[in-house]
């Protein structure tokens, strides 16, 4: 093989006139580069027998499972450091934290998130139907654990809307009668600890004879123990089936059965429980029969709150965050307002409006959820680990890529496990990464996760002290919080316009992901909108690119002819692409178009080239995607070059088509060439045996090989072998042409 770059002598010399005149052009204009060829032709069988292949040696499966019990189970010092320092995130986190450099703004970030987290985390706990004090819980024990486990330096976890909701979902079907939105919860009452402490007795009750906080628990410690098994069998990938327009689409509709069940505490009035299919439309049209019922001080208060809320966001805090380095805190004053105006106005006696009901301060003591709930919450656990992690991962990921480390995805399903599991012995919910307080974190000056510990010590005053004093807060206020806070969720509809324009699947994949989760239910949207990324990229391998190629004349350069003017097909001779791995769903596909773009008809015989023209006009009527010239019919085709370069892989079904097309191409006549098999795809012809019955030098190198091969076959040596490919000595197999 002999190559190299042309030079331009008369450039070198007018450039040495010019050096020794004294000057040079500023700017020199560079002649293209260029590289000539020259080796022989070759067939796969011809290459391989040249160029020694790296053979491995089979592993047989009792070998590999030796060989993979003595890598996990070996145990060195080496190994032993990193197994903990990667199980144990924060060490390495303790060992190379820099005061000067961190510890302020950890501080001051931890400060700004723990401020958050008190409405939001009270505001959630409603949405999920629990005790707002619960919230407070979640914050506490979910950044806690977090920090031992968790591979992110910058994300808050805690309480998330959508995952409140989700859990909503599940509280709703099994302690329908129990309702948080108004009242008190004392950790420390002899009632709720003996409805907690159920598992004792283990005992299966029936759907209604539940309380809030036992299904809430339950939910989250199924919820943890999908994640840690998880994490165990190493599905730390999961993220990967879960493209950004699905997950977009899942928010958002989430968001909007976050905003509907906000609305009765907006508006003061009563509804019952809906689930199923539906459920979102049939809330409404109750939310109508009794707008006229509408407690008007809790709507005054809502717009009130909602007014501030907007106008501290969009106004207000963007022109002071360049002074003072940090978002406003004006949710907690919000809730000190609206808590203190109802406490001294007396709104809940004289104006009958709800409010959050008496807090109780301090940690409960832990205990487990009851036994017999487990296994019937298996359904509404599941969705939620898996939505919980693809958000706290996504999130990590985007931090991570900003600020230059590695997040451990595995890693973070046991982190998100253990918090759910710690948190759901203490009376808490599921917990994920929040969206706004990361940004928050990593905007106001958080370089670790000592952040969240210095968050969760401000939650810890709260609870031991604050805690008592939110009594009398509206839950319209915290209705208004929530609300607020899907600003952001809300804004993903700016991007299905830009989807439309750029992709037709993505943009059915963010419609379909978010109407089932709208008008199905939110567990049964994700599902759905996973199956139906999955039926997207059939469809597009079943109707793949398929382009018939033609040479570029003095090249060895082959394009589609649909698409460059300059290239044209070789006389004799058609090149089918098939832009798609070969495989069981695309295979009657694949030689469908095969017969109709070459002109081969499917039982054998070449049509006329009047026929033959008219198919190929039709093919676009059709549902083919190439449109091809008349003239191209016009020469009977001898040879038909598949170009496998596109086969990812090939399964039998796909073996069984390229041996059939072979079968009825041989029939009419025709000699197919297969060029540019990868390893892979060609092991699995060997294994099928194929070339048992296709001659083996059938198979090329690249493209150019194969047409080069083929003219020198056909009558007068096709469009001339000096112009393809011109050199003194050219060679097929060793052979001089």
């Amino acid at each position: 093989m002999r190559g190299g770059v042309a030079n331009n002598k008369p450039q070198e010399a007018a450039e040495r006139d010019s050096e020794e005149e004294g000057f040079m052009d500023p700017a020199p204009k560079c002649a293209p580069l260029r590289y000539v060829v020259d080796r022989q032709i070759y067939t796969q069988p011809d290459f391989d027998a040249e160029y020694e292949q790296h053979e491995k040696e089979p592993i047989s499966l009792s070998q590999q499972a030796r060989y993979c019990l003595q890598r996990k189970l070996c145990c060195t010092r080496g190994r032993l450091q990193q197994f903990l320092f990667g199980f144990f995130p924060f060490i390495t986190v303790l060992r190379t934290y820099d005061v000067r450099q961190y510890l302020l703004g950890d501080i001051i970030a931890g400060m700004v998130v723990g401020v958050m987290n008190i409405p939001q985390g009270m505001g959630y706990a409603m949405l999920a139907n629990m005790p707002p004090v619960c919230g407070l819980y979640v914050s506490f024990f979910a950044p806690l654990t977090y920090f031992i486990f968790g591979t992110s330096r910058h994300i808050s976890v805690g309480t998330f809307a959508v995952v409140s909701l989700m859990v909503a979902d599940a509280v709703h079907r099994f302690a329908p009668s129990s309702d948080f939105g108004e009242g008190s919860y004392d950790p420390y009452n002899s009632t709720n600890i003996s409805t907690i402490a159920s598992i004792d007795s283990g005992e299966v009750r029936a759907p209604g004879e539940y309380t809030n906080i036992e299904v809430a628990t339950a939910v989250t410690l199924m919820t943890g123990l999908f994640q840690i098994a998880m994490y165990v069998v190493n599905l730390g990938s999961l993220t990967t089936y879960l493209s950004d327009q699905l997950v977009s689409a899942f928010t958002t509709g989430a968001a909007m059965h976050v905003f509907t069940s906000q609305l009765k505490h907006i508006l003061g009035v009563r509804t019952t429980s809906h689930s199923g299919a539906f459920q979102i439309v049939y809330i409404y049209i109750e939310l109508l029969r009794n707008v006229t019922d509408a407690n008007m001080v809790a709507l005054l208060t809502s717009v009130a709150c909602i007014l501030t809320l907007v106008i501290a966001k969009e106004v207000i805090d963007p022109r002071l965050r360049p002074i003072i380095k940090m978002p406003i805190p004006v949710e907690l004053v919000v809730v000190a307002a609206g808590t203190g105006l109802a406490h001294y106005l007396r709104l809940a006696d004289g104006y009958d409006l709800s409010i959050v009901g008496s807090v109780a301060s301090g940690i409960p003591s832990p205990s487990a959820p009851p036994v017999g709930l487990l296994s019937r919450v298996v359904g509404d656990a599941f969705p939620i680990a898996v939505v919980a992690f693809t958000i706290t991962v996504s999130m990590a990921k985007i931090f991570a890529r900003k600020h230059g480390y590695e997040v451990d995805a595995n890693q973070e399903l046991f982190a998100g496990g253990a918090a759910n599991v710690v948190t759901s012995c203490f009376g808490g919910f599921a917990s994920s990464a929040s969206l706004s307080r990361s940004a928050v974190q990593e905007n106001v000056g958080g370089r670790t996760q000592v952040a969240g510990v210095v968050a969760c010590a401000l939650l810890l005053l709260v609870l031991l002290v604050v805690g008592p004093f939110f009594g009398t807060l509206p839950n319209a206020v915290l209705a208004s919080i929530i609300i607020v806070a899907l600003k952001g969720m809300f804004r993903q509809y700016r991007e299905v316009p830009r989807l439309w324009r750029l992709s037709k699947p993505d943009f059915l994949i963010w419609l379909v992901t978010w109407a089932a989760t709208v008008f199905i239910d939110v567990k049964y949207g994700l599902v759905i909108g996973v199956g139906f990324s999955l039926l997207t990229i059939v469809w597009q391998t079943q109707r793949p690119f398929i382009a018939i190629m033609g040479w570029l004349p003095g090249s060895n350069v082959y394009k589609a002819i649909n698409v460059y003017q300059p290239v044209v097909e070789v006389p004799g001779v058609r090149i089918f692409r098939f832009e798609a791995s070969l495989y069981f769903a695309n295979a009657d596909s694949f030689l469908e178009r095969l017969f109709k773009l070459t002109g081969i008809g499917r039982r054998g015989k070449q049509p006329p080239a009047a026929a033959a023209a008219a198919d190929m006009v039709s093919v676009d009527e059709l549902g083919s995607m190439t449109i091809f010239p008349d003239a191209a019919a016009a020469d009977p085709t001898r040879f038909v070059v598949v170009d496998c370069s596109m086969f990812g892989y090939i399964d039998l079904s796909g073996v069984a088509a390229l041996k059939e097309a072979v079968r009825r191409f041989d029939e009419a006549g025709v000699e197919v060439l297969l060029s540019g098999c990868r390893f892979r795809v060609r092991q699995t012809l060997h294994r099928t045996r194929f070339f048992d019955d296709v001659p083996q030098k059938r198979l090329h190198l690249t493209i150019h090989d194969a047409i080069l091969y083929a003219s020198s076959r056909l009558p007068g040596g096709g469009v001339g072998l000096d112009e393809m490919f011109p050199c003194d000595d050219l060679c097929i197999n060793n052979n001089p042409v």
